[in-house]
């Protein structure tokens, strides 16, 4: 019985992916940025339609009822040349005194139009949720929620 408990607590998490760590304070993405940009974007555009050319990724944090969420936040421009951000949060642990960060990748929220508010279109404080652009009538922001990492 402890043998099966482990193997499904296993694949409970096989999905997930540790992108980064907090170096000199600083947190840092580990894993390689071009392979990481290219792989979300096309199961972004499979997932949602959103079609983005992504150009950096770096992982942020919002305060929120006290809380601090991280989050990676990749930047580029979508299909006309707009420039775009989406965002998925990062869970943190601590592995041996160093602070990292993994991603189930499940759940984004993405958005051409209100950009520049650092703010908003990002992950939430609540599961799959986006906190919405400041305009959301006239703002779009996507949630889209998947069965599988859209980073892998």
């Amino acid at each position: 019985m402890l043998t099966l408990l482990l193997l499904t607590s296993c694949n409970t998490y096989a999905q997930d992916l540790e992108v980064g760590e907090v170096v000199s304070g600083v947190p840092t993405i580990t894993v390689d940025k071009p392979s990481l940009m290219t792989t979300y974007s096309a199961n972004l555009l499979t997932a949602s339609g959103l079609n983005y050319n992504f150009t950096d990724v770096t992982i942020e944090q919002h305060i929120e009822l006290e809380d601090t969420i991280h989050y990676l936040l990749f930047v580029g421009t979508d299909d006309s040349s707009n420039n775009a951000k989406s965002s998925m949060i990062a869970s943190t642990s601590v592995v041996g005194g160093t602070t990292i960060f993994v991603i189930s990748g499940k759940a984004s929220c993405s958005t051409s139009d209100c950009m520049l508010d650092p703010d908003h279109c990002i992950p939430g404080h609540t599961f799959n949720t986006c906190i919405p652009c400041l305009n959301p009538t006239v703002d779009k922001c996507t949630r889209t929620i998947s069965t599988y990492n859209m980073c892998r």
